[in-house]
This record gives structure tokens, C-alpha cells and sequence, in this order.
């Protein structure tokens, strides 16, 4: 196969398999799809692996979106039998809190859980006894249920990716917060990283992975935020003066990378190719959302010198199922944002937006064998003819993948290449 190797930087316990063994052993019939869940300190190192056999096995659920921000969930179910797993605050403390020599110590009971804690998930199989981990993101607790009766002692645990803490509680301003003009926009982001959360941390102390563009960007317009505003507004508006696409990786680092980059699907890499001859694309389902069709948009920037500046772009490239001369204009509500100041920014943006919103409606679903090699916003490439849906070593890219572990199946969204190559084919308008 010809799958890019990017897509095995996130595996762990190879076994000594190579690359080209595990492409082979995963459309074996002999693979038995596992899940681990690790219990994180708070600088992210492993505490505790969750023992498999607490983990009720049908329990396990995972999704990812293409999404700017949170992209990951995970739920899971504990069966907490002897009360290991019971959540109570007495976990182990000892930080000095800032602007203050005071050092505060909690009760230690190490295998507790609480609100505050961190998760490492791996999705990996197991191929007659040998293991192979793949990494799928660090999460936080959104919310615990606890069922207590004697029969039937469980624990339901909700997690977010770690983007989640900025848009919560955790992250809402308490006071006005302002970047001026001619800060360092990496810095700044820095900044909000380090706000401490009050429990002697900080929101994330984990590296910024950033496109080296973005390096010596100064804030062009002032940015400012309200009292009960979210420290995920000020990433974002951050983010648009970069013209930025920003989201949490596999391995829990924040990722800041060009948005024009984002959009050029065809040159994406490559995780998993699917031919008939192997059965591991199970089902392929298309369905036309023709109420959300959208083939124009339109992005309205700050106000400089009395003119406006702002972009729209049109989606009339006839390759396009959605296209304005087959489905007439289908417009979505102007997009407005101060931290737009001339027209190239507006215009990506635009572009970013158009391929966003004709993603669900140029989408169709399938169903695949377990496989974690698959990751959002990479390209699949598929060999496949099932009725009227015929594919031809067609490149898809991926806009959401889920799996439960019940059946280990994968669910799929994806989105023909060819169907957004109308991203590149001009049909847009400067404002100012």
C-alpha cells in the first residue's frame, strides 16, 4: 500500500513489526481490536494504566470531527466493584501556588479519581499475543455518573479533548482581558496557556506546535474580551489574524498550522487505501443534504479607513455536484469578524469556510473493519464498487470517524476530492 508514513508517528510497541507488516496484519481476520485508557499526572505523564478488565467491554466509545477547536470525545464505562475507582478530591497535591511560599499538601490515595484529571487514550490490536498502541489523544472529565447499587457498581465517564477546558468554567474570564496591537501573537497564545487554574497548575504548561510562519506575527488589531467571555474566544480571534487552523493532536500538544494548507485536500497524506479484494470497507451509504448546500460565502472584515474589507466567494466550478449552475445560489449568513483587516485574509477565510460548509452535504458514510490508522482530515483512497456508488482509486478525505467497542466497527464520513476541487478554481470577489 501507499500510505504516508505520518501516519505511524503516533504508534507505540511495534513489536518489531515494520510498517508494511502492520498495513498487512490489519486486514487479517485474526486481529483483536484493543483500547487503553490511562489514568495522567498533571504534567501529563502516565500514572496508572486502567486495568483492561474493569473497562466494561462494550463500553468503550470514541469520536473525531474536522473541526477547528475540540475535535475529540471519549466515554467509558468502569466497573467499580471494590470501590477502587470512586471519585473523591483526596488525590495527591503538592505545588507551590503563585505569589505565595505556602506549599499545599493534600491526603494521598493514588488510584482515586476527580474532576481534574487527565486521560491518555490508545486505540491498538492484538495479533496472536503481540501488542501494537497507537496514540488517540489526551482528554479531560466533562462528567461522572456513578451507579452505587450493590449488584451493579459502575462508573460512566464523559471526556473532552483537552481544547474543552478553554471553552469551560475553567476558562472563562473573570475581568476584561486585552491583547494590544503589536504583541507577539505566539506569545500572547503562551499567555493564556500559563493562566493558572488555581490548584497550583497552569491551563496547559504542553509545548505549541506552530507553523514557523507564524513565529515573529505581531497582533494587527487590537483583541479584547469581556468578563464571562471564554479563554477559547481569544485563541480563536488569535488564530484568524494568523489565518490559523488550530486543534489538539494525538499527543495532547496544541497544533497551530496555515489555514491555505488546511484546504488543499489532494496533497494530503495518505493513512489507509481500501480495495475490494480485501473486505475491509464494509458498507458505503450516500445521502444528498441538499437543505444545507451551501455554494456561496461571504466574509465581512474589520472597518479600515472608512471601507470595509470583505470576500465573496462562489462556487461555480460545473465539476461541482453543488455548484451555483446546478442547485441556483444557496447562501449562507455573511460571516463577520473585526480581526479581518485586508482582503487576502478575508479571502482565505472565505475559502476555509465554503470547503467547510460543503463537506456535509457532498458527504456519504461507510462502515470499515477496526483499523487505527485512520485520522480526520487525512486522505483515503477507495477501489470499490458496490450499485450505483462506483469508485475508482478515488481520494477521499475523512470528516469524522467513530468507533464504540461493542463491534469495533469504524464509521466514516468522508468526501470525495474530486467534489472540492471547486476550493481552487477561483469564483470569488474582493470587497474593498
Amino acid at each position: 500500500m501507499d500510505i504516508s508514513k505520518r501516519v505511524f508517528e503516533y504508534m507505540v510497541n511495534k513489536n518489531n513489526f515494520t510498517n508494511e507488516e502492520i498495513e498487512e496484519i490489519l486486514v487479517e481476520e485474526g486481529i483483536k481490536p484493543r483500547h487503553k485508557i490511562v489514568i495522567l499526572n498533571q504534567d501529563e505523564t502516565e500514572r496508572m494504566e486502567i486495568d483492561e478488565n474493569d473497562i466494561e467491554a462494550s463500553s468503550v466509545a470514541f469520536s473525531e470531527q474536522y473541526q477547528q477547536g475540540s475535535r475529540r470525545s471519549l466515554d467509558f464505562t468502569l466497573i467499580n466493584r471494590d470501590g477502587k475507582y470512586t471519585p473523591s478530591p483526596n488525590i495527591q497535591r503538592e505545588r507551590f501556588f503563585e505569589n505565595s511560599s505556602q506549599k499545599i499538601k493534600y491526603n494521598l490515595y493514588e488510584d482515586e479519581i476527580w474532576g481534574d484529571m487527565k486521560f491518555r487514550y490508545y486505540m491498538g490490536l492484538d495479533y496472536h499475543g503481540k501488542e501494537i498502541w497507537f496514540r488517540k489523544g489526551i482528554y479531560v472529565v466533562n462528567k461522572l455518573d456513578v451507579t452505587s447499587q450493590d449488584s451493579d457498581k459502575k462508573i460512566n465517564f464523559s471526556l473532552g479533548d483537552k481544547f474543552t477546558v478553554f471553552e469551560g468554567k475553567q476558562g472563562t474570564l473573570m475581568d476584561t482581558y486585552e491583547i494590544p496591537v503589536g504583541s507577539n501573537a505566539i506569545d500572547a497564545l503562551k499567555d493564556l496557556f500559563k493562566m493558572p487554574t488555581g490548584n497550583g497548575y497552569n491551563l496547559d504548561n504542553t509545548p505549541i506546535l506552530f507553523d514557523t510562519r507564524f513565529r515573529n506575527f505581531k497582533i494587527q488589531a487590537t483583541i479584547r474580551k469581556e468578563a464571562g467571555d471564554t479563554v477559547s474566544s481569544l485563541i480563536a480571534d488569535i488564530a484568524t489574524q494568523l489565518s490559523a487552523n488550530y486543534y489538539y493532536n494525538e499527543n495532547g500538544n496544541f497544533i497551530l498550522e496555515y489555514l491555505n494548507e488546511t484546504i488543499t485536500d489532494d496533497v494530503k497524506p495518505t493513512c489507509w487505501q481500501y480495495f475490494e479484494k480485501n473486505y475491509d470497507l464494509l458498507t458505503l451509504n450516500s445521502a444528498y443534504d441538499f437543505t444545507n448546500a451551501i455554494n456561496v460565502v461571504k466574509v465581512v472584515g474589520d472597518n479600515v479607513n472608512n471601507g470595509i474589507y470583505s470576500y465573496l466567494m462562489i462556487n461555480n466550478d460545473a465539476r461541482s455536484p453543488i455548484c451555483v449552475g446546478k442547485l441556483g445560489y444557496r447562501k449562507e449568513a455573511p460571516i463577520t469578524n473585526c480581526n479581518i483587516w485586508d482582503n487576502t485574509m478575508a479571502k482565505e477565510l472565505a475559502r476555509y469556510y465554503l470547503r467547510k460548509k460543503s463537506l456535509v452535504p457532498l458527504s456519504f458514510n461507510a462502515t470499515a473493519k477496526f483499523n487505527p490508522l485512520l485520522f480526520v482530515d487525512f486522505l483515503c483512497t477507495i477501489d470499490f464498487e458496490k450499485e450505483d456508488m462506483k469508485f475508482k482509486g478515488d481520494k477521499c478525505v475523512i470528516n469524522s470517524i467513530s468507533v464504540n467497542s461493542s463491534d469495533n466497527v469504524m464509521n466514516l464520513t468522508l468526501t470525495k476530492v474530486e467534489d472540492l476541487t471547486f476550493i481552487n478554481a477561483g469564483g470569488g470577489y474582493n470587497g474593498f
